[in-house]
C-alpha cells in the first residue's frame, strides 16, 4: 500500500481503469482490451504486459510485506546421536496476523496458523539456537500480510480513472514479492500477481536498489 517516489518525473498517466480488477498503490499494471476499448488492469507479466506502478488504491483490504522476521522459541531438547532435537511440539508467534500463506517464507518446517499469525514447531526438529542456557530455534520469516481493521479504499471511485507512473525513477514500495531474494544491482520483473519480484518472469521492468530488511520493509528500485 506504499508506493513513494524517491527521484521520479512527477508527471503521470491517466487512463480508465478495468472496473472488475482490484489494486494498491505500487502494484504493477498494463493495458487490455475490453469491447473494442484499452482500460488499464493489474499486470501479469505476459499476457498484459507491464507498462507502470499504479498510484491509487482500488481494494477491500490493504495489505504490507515484512521481511527477514526473527522469533526465537525455546525448546525442551534431548540430545540424539550429537544433535540436539525437540523432545515436544513448542508454538512461536509473528509480529502480524491474517497472513497471506502463498506468500510466506521461512528457515525452518513449521506449521503456519496464518490467520492467527502463530506457528508450531513440530517435535524432532533440530535445534538451531542456543544463547547462555536458552536452546530452542530461531526462525527467520518473510512474508505478506492484511492489515486488519484497516478499511480498504478506491481512490478511483467516481472518475474511473488511474494515475500510472511510466517513466524513469526511483521509487520505494511495500508491494513486493516475498518469497524472493533481491540485492543491488537485482534484475525486477512483474510477477503474475502484479508485483514486483526478481523471479524472470516476462520482459525486466527494474532494478533493485536497496533491499528490504528486517528494520526497514520497504525496497528501493528503480523503474526503468
Amino acid at each position: 500500500m506504499i508506493l513513494r517516489p524517491v527521484l521520479a518525473n512527477s508527471l503521470v498517466w491517466s487512463a480508465p481503469v478495468d472496473p472488475a480488477c482490484t489494486f494498491e498503490s505500487g502494484m504493477i499494471v498494463g493495458l487490455m482490451e475490453i469491447s473494442g476499448e484499452l482500460f488499464v488492469s493489474v499486470a501479469d507479466g505476459k499476457n498484459i504486459s507491464p507498462i507502470g506502478i499504479v498510484d491509487d488504491d482500488k481494494t477491500s483490504a490493504f495489505s504490507g510485506a515484512q521481511t527477514d522476521e526473527v522469533v526465537i522459541v525455546p525448546a525442551p531438547f534431548q540430545n540424539q546421536g550429537g544433535i540436539l532435537i525437540s523432545t515436544m511440539d513448542v508454538m512461536g508467534g509473528l509480529q502480524e496476523v491474517n497472513i497471506v500463506q502463498s506468500s510466506f517464507s521461512t528457515n525452518l518446517d513449521i506449521i503456519l496458523n496464518p490467520k492467527k499469525g502463530t506457528f508450531i514447531i513440530p517435535a524432532g526438529t533440530p535445534l538451531n539456537y542456543q544463547e547462555g542456557n536458552i536452546y530452542g530455534f530461531e526462525v527467520i520469516c518473510s512474508y505478506r500480510y492484511t492489515i486488519a481493521d484497516y478499511p480498504g479504499n478506491d481512490t478511483t471511485d467516481g472518475s474511473g480513472q488511474v494515475a500510472i507512473h511510466f517513466q524513469r525513477g526511483i521509487f520505494t514500495t511495500n508491494i513486493f514479492d516475498t518469497l524472493s531474494t533481491y540485492y543491488p544491482g537485482c534484475p525486477l520483473y512483474c510477477s503474475c500477481e502484479g508485483i514486483l519480484t526478481s523471479q524472470e518472469n516476462g520482459p525486466m521492468i527494474g532494478l533493485a536498489l536497496q533491499p528490504s530488511s528486517a528494520v526497514n520493509n520497504e525496497l528501493l528500485f528503480m523503474w526503468l
